[in-house]
């Protein structure tokens, strides 16, 4: 690594090998680390460009001189930081090589192609055998933050998308260069070199050279698709009795570029391990189509809590597999939760209600606070809190009263204060208000006949 002054003059320089400059790589005799020095832009987002090397002697999977790319993240400095290895065992690359492929022979750095934020790099191999001896091939790879192989795309004489005659002995990738956009189409275009191309497919003795020549390749950026994600899962009550039934809600959101359709969101009250594509889940809904961005929560009822015990929730969206998004690897969430055994329940009470004023003037309005607590043993949703101006015998479950407020999830022992303002105070005379928490009866309880409790109270003139 050369600092340079203005004048092009060197100002520090910083030499990396096996024992020199922070490389922590495992180099072998023969393998010729930095044949080749391509810098390839801010691969792991540290702000500092990164370089790939080629060491055209590597022979890893036992391939002689098969070849590799070191990705090396660099300090200030130039040191190296860390590293990643691709070649035929290592980096996420999905070969075969062949024995003196030379994988690595020319290195273009290319921008980032597929949108995603990480610069992505052409890779030649200028021995490969793509249809015949030595023809040679190119790969253009998709990089992960790390420096893996997210994915791949080979180009050479079996590539249906190239139109160009390729032969034996032709080496095409001996060079591979990033040209900037030729097209005008936003997308960065690429040059490779076939050094020994001579029209005839014909070995070139040492010493003599064939025609040679170069290919442009117009490249397509980033297809704009959808991705969609699991948010988030709330199991309402949190920890649903042995035997019972609870209800989930499931947030599904579409992070990608582009509008999709989010195909089936699938649900298992108790799957650990990672289902695959067409799975059937305990219950399944339609998401529908999601624009760019959109979210949407759905709503799973009367799923069933088994025995006591761990489980986990889980939920795939796409589950199908139906959409072709730009992260297929994403589209699931877990949610540990508890089975409490049969006898472990929630148990809700009204405790207190207070009227402001206590006795409320006809035609006016009052106000009134109403705690509810939840002396049982689990947490649970409490529903909603209904109450009714002037009732004088039990509500029934479901009907509900003047006005309801949703209470939520109460822990055991948790105690929640809501109040209702503008209530119409009517005609003189005695009253009673009554207050119903739980008031549809939707959670399972361990007493269900104290959800109730009344207040008399006088309107006066």
């Amino acid at each position: 690594m050369l600092f340079l002054n203005e004048d092009g003059t060197v100002k520090a320089q910083q030499k990396i090998s096996d024992t020199q400059g922070g490389f922590t790589g495992q180099l072998d005799d023969g393998d010729v680390f930095g044949d080749e020095v391509e810098a390839i832009g801010d691969v792991n987002g540290d702000g500092i460009s990164d370089v790939a090397a080629f060491a055209k002697g590597d022979d890893d999977g036992g391939r002689i001189d098969a070849g590799a790319v070191w990705i090396l993240f660099l300090n200030r400095d130039g040191t190296v930081k860390g590293h990643q290895k691709i070649s035929e065992t290592a980096g996420g690359f999905t070969p075969p090589l062949q024995n003196y492929s030379a994988f690595g022979e020319g290195i273009a750095g290319m921008g980032d192609l597929d949108g995603d934020g990480v610069p992505d790099i052409a890779v030649g191999g200028d021995y490969h055998d793509d249809g015949a001896k030595d023809t040679g091939a190119v790969w253009l790879l998709h990089l992960n933050r790390n420096g893996t192989v997210k994915s791949q795309q080979q180009i050479g004489s079996m590539t249906p998308e190239f139109a160009g005659v390729l032969g034996a002995f032709d080496n095409f990738g001996n060079d591979a260069s990033n040209i900037g956009d030729v097209n005008g189409d936003g997308v960065a275009d690429l040059v490779v070199t076939a050094d020994s191309d001579d029209g005839v497919g014909r070995w070139i003795p040492v010493g003599q050279y064939g025609h040679a020549a170069a290919y442009i390749f117009f490249l397509e950026g980033a297809v704009a698709r959808a991705d969609f994600v699991v948010t988030n899962i709330t199991l309402s009550p949190t920890s649903p009795a042995a035997g019972n039934t609870f209800s989930v809600s499931v947030t599904v959101r579409n992070q990608g570029a582009a509008s999709g359709s989010g195909g089936n969101l699938s649900v298992w009250v108790n799957q650990a391990s990672t289902p695959g594509c067409g799975a059937t889940g305990t219950q399944q809904q339609n998401v529908g189509t999601l624009a760019a961005g959109a979210s949407r929560t759905l709503t799973f009822t009367a799923l069933p809590a088994d025995t006591a015990g761990t489980r986990t929730f889980r939920a795939f969206v796409d589950s199908a597999c139906a959409t072709a998004e730009s992260n297929e690897a994403n589209n699931q969430l877990t949610r540990s939760y508890t089975v409490s055994s049969a006898s472990a329940r929630p148990d809700f009470v009204v405790t207190a209600i207070t009227l402001t004023p206590t006795s409320p003037r006809v035609g006016g309005t009052f106000s009134a606070a109403v705690t509810v607590r939840n002396q049982g043993a689990v947490s649970a949703s409490a529903g909603y809190l209904s109450v009714y101006l002037n009732r004088t015998t039990p509500a029934l479950c479901g009907v509900y009263g003047s006005r309801r407020q949703a209470v939520g999830t109460l822990a055991a022992g948790a105690s929640k204060t809501l109040s209702f303002s503008s209530l119409p105070s009517g005609t003189a005379g005695t009253r009673s208000f009554l207050a119903f928490v739980d008031s549809a009866c939707r959670t399972a309880e361990s007493d269900e006949s104290n959800n109730q409790r009344t207040l008399g109270y006088s309107v006066r003139r």
